[in-house]
């Protein structure tokens, strides 16, 4: 009976071919190939070498970097991040063009990356400097909140660490404070002045009050130091909510809507100056806001002596560009320029009248 079984199972005697045997298998390949014993002489693309990436890009071009073509799509390249140790630490900075100098400074909630248009918009004549402050972008926050002063001296020994004895200077926004105060106390470093989106009040009223509420809120800022300690650890602990939170509708499109004369139609622009806004420090942040009232920044108006272009948007809800013009006329300059169709950010909203006035500006001698 056992006979019979196995002559069944090995066919053996009703004319069938014996079973094929059992075969080990070569267990489970991860491959995009066929087995090995069917592969035909198929030729194989040569291997692409995997490219670095480039990290966020304050851009409102729609092609990746990869694919631009040459000419336009070239000014949303960013020039790579830097580093540099100062005395207190180091800053990060983008250097891009040849020329004389020219320091850029970003406002509140930004970085460097503001700066992309203008640096390539100027490559051919300056050797541009885009900083990103302590405590905004890539550069680590100071162990105590600087206000304006604190942040223009630092300035200053940037420039003093890259052997720039004089510098044209464009500061947007509260950048435009640290620059005036840079301007008005170190006459002799700044050739040419550019003050973008930044005003002051033009009631005298108002500016006192604001000045005597400065030294209050400086006071609490000192005092609050220990609890902006604890916050710092837990900032990049908490990213991934604050940033799902900010990147959630209507949130987006409500900031652009205060800071641009319009939502831009490129989503990533949005998303990368949110990543801005959350990279922030919290004791820069604070610093920056009690700053509005600070009375260093209309003393340091009325000292200017170097040649000044005021330019903001007309339709700037976070600067007025009565504000723009109160500043422009405690300088007394002679160059004001007011962008119509734009909000706080004229050199991405507008880079073409923007960067022309500049270019314009900064070639005078």
């Amino acid at each position: 009976m056992v006979d019979e079984l196995r002559n069944s199972k090995n066919g053996a005697g009703n004319g069938e071919s014996p079973a094929p045997g059992i075969r080990r298998g070569r267990g489970l390949e991860l491959s995009i190939h066929t087995p090995a014993d069917d592969r035909a002489a198929v030729p194989q693309p040569a291997a692409v070498p995997p490219r670095r990436g480039r990290g966020l890009q304050l851009s409102t071009n729609l092609q990746p970097p990869g694919d631009r073509a040459a000419g336009v799509g070239d000014l949303g390249a960013l020039a790579p991040l830097q580093r540099i140790g100062l005395a207190h630490g180091q800053v990060c900075y983008r250097q891009s063009g040849e020329g004389p100098p020219l320091l850029l400074l970003h406002g509140w909630g930004a970085s460097s990356r503001y700066w992309f248009s203008t640096q390539a918009r100027l490559a051919d004549r300056h050797t541009s400097y885009a900083l990103d402050l302590p405590g905004f972008g890539a550069s680590p926050a100071l162990g105590r909140p600087g206000g304006i002063a604190r942040l223009a001296e630092l300035t200053i020994e940037f420039a003093d660490a890259l052997g720039l004895a004089e510098f044209d200077l464009n500061g947007h926004s509260f950048g435009g404070a640290v620059a005036t105060y840079i301007a008005a106390h170190w006459p002799t470093r700044v050739r040419r002045l550019v003050i973008t989106a930044f005003g002051v009040r033009r009631s005298a009223i108002e500016r006192t009050c604001l000045s005597l509420a400065h030294a209050p809120a400086e006071l609490a800022l000192q005092l609050g130091q220990p609890l902006i300690d604890l916050w710092r650890p837990l900032q990049s602990q908490a990213r991934p909510i604050t940033e799902l939170l900010m990147s959630a509708p209507p949130i987006p499109d409500l900031l652009a809507g205060w800071y641009l004369n319009r939502a831009p139609e490129d989503r990533r622009l949005l998303r990368e100056g949110i990543a801005d806004l959350l990279d922030m420090d919290l004791g820069a942040h604070l610093a920056c806001v009690i700053s509005i009232g600070d009375p260093v920044v209309v003393d340091a108006l009325g000292r200017l002596c170097a040649p000044a272009l005021f330019v903001g948007g007309a339709a700037d809800r976070v600067i007025p560009a009565d504000d723009l013009r109160a500043a422009a006329e405690l300088a007394r300059a002679r160059h004001v320029q007011v962008i119509e169709q734009c909000g706080h950010v004229p050199m991405i909203e507008q880079p073409e009248a923007y960067h022309t006035a500049l270019r314009q500006f900064l070639a005078e001698s």
